[in-house]
């Protein structure tokens, strides 16, 4: 692979916001496009190369030892674009395809519908001051209207509620203030 785009690939893969069991499917589609660009994301698909000459000398073919690299550099982007508790769990998997495949197992069935995990996702959800609390509001936003796609809506009230309730101890003054408004705010006032 070229050195340039290996380079370029890392600086990509370092903006990219490592997987900490939340957002499966939009980290999934992202570390897939950076598994893409590299040129390996086909070891997620394809199984090792097969080659009668390996079973008759015992080396290995060109076409195995390319494979056996890919596999190495897809495994090891996938687990760097990890947060460090799931890098703990997942880092056994010896190749990327079972990699990838106890990823799905876990989070798409999680994502396609577990309507108690996706409400427990929204009701779970921390607000960190070293984020930018828009972004943090916009994922619960994002969390509420996964759960309404799945049949379990969460009204705008109880959203704003919620979200007031889950602001850090360095907005309790302003908590305070939007906690007793005379008049109801919705999700853009708020």
């Amino acid at each position: 692979m070229d050195p340039t785009v290996v380079k370029t690939q890392l600086q990509d893969m370092e903006k990219l916001q490592k997987f900490n069991s939340l957002n499966y499917k939009r980290w999934s589609m992202k570390i897939f496009y950076q598994l893409t660009i590299a040129i390996v994301a086909y070891v997620l698909s394809e199984t090792y190369p097969q080659d009668e000459r390996e079973q008759s000398n015992g080396e290995i073919s060109a076409n195995q030892k390319k494979w056996l690299e890919d596999d190495y550099v897809s495994r090891f982007m996938i687990l760097n674009a990890m947060s460090n508790s799931l890098l703990n769990v997942f880092h056994t998997h010896v190749t990327a395809n079972s990699l990838w495949n106890a990823l799905q197992r876990r989070y798409v069935n999680e994502d396609a519908g577990n309507k108690s995990f996706l409400v427990n996702k929204y009701v779970d959800f921390k607000i960190d001051d070293s984020e930018s609390i828009t972004d943090q509001i916009n994922e619960m936003d994002d969390a509420a209207t996964q759960c309404a796609n799945v049949g379990e809506p969460i009204s705008e009230t109880f959203q704003v509620s919620t979200i007031i309730g889950k602001l850090s101890l360095s907005w309790k003054d302003y908590q305070k203030v939007l906690k007793y408004k005379k008049k109801p705010l919705n999700l853009d006032q708020l």
